[in-house]
């Protein structure tokens, strides 16, 4: 990268293009996770699949260093992937907050009430519990999903060998 990109003057720029940015990171590490939690889970299904089949010509062992390493790679590409989460709830947080002071610079008669933005509500809104209805902010959202996600396929990873046992 140039060094001229390492001196930007944040005080020169407009809110709607740092607004703007803002959302564009957050649509960035929603696509990652979303990425992540479709490859991860698949890739390893499919690897157990192949290994459970195959595992006649692997021995217990074999399969248990398998199970651990498949194990231990799914939860450290977790661990990433809740950084992203934290990175991304940390944007949708400025934003929310551009939101409320664009609000607030706007007279109230203009916008009618409404707030004005997408991330305005974050705050407010309700996470759905697990069938969907909305609830308290104790419900399922993207985090508790991922958790459940990858914790399974971890479990999945980690009963490998035992599955060759049946």
């Amino acid at each position: 990268m140039k060094q001229e990109n390492y001196n930007l003057n944040i005080n020169t720029l407009d809110d709607k293009v740092i607004y703007q940015e803002i959302c564009k990171k957050i649509t960035e590490t929603d696509a990652i996770s979303f990425k992540l939690l479709g490859l991860v889970p698949t890739a390893s299904w499919v690897a157990v699949t192949i290994s459970w089949f195959e595992s006649h010509q692997f021995s217990f062992w074999g399969l248990l260093l398998l199970g651990l390493f498949g194990a231990w790679v799914t939860y450290f590409i977790y661990r990433w992937e809740r950084r992203n989460i934290q990175v991304c709830n940390t944007f949708r947080e400025y934003a929310r907050i551009m939101e409320a002071k664009k609000m607030a610079e706007e007279s109230a008669e203009s916008l009618n009430g409404a707030l004005n933005g997408p991330y305005s509500l974050l705050k407010t809104k309700n996470k759905p519990n697990i069938s969907g209805r909305p609830t308290s902010s104790k419900g399922w959202g993207k985090t508790e999903a991922e958790t459940a996600i990858y914790f399974i396929t971890i479990l999945l990873w980690l009963i490998l060998p035992w599955l060759t046992l049946l």
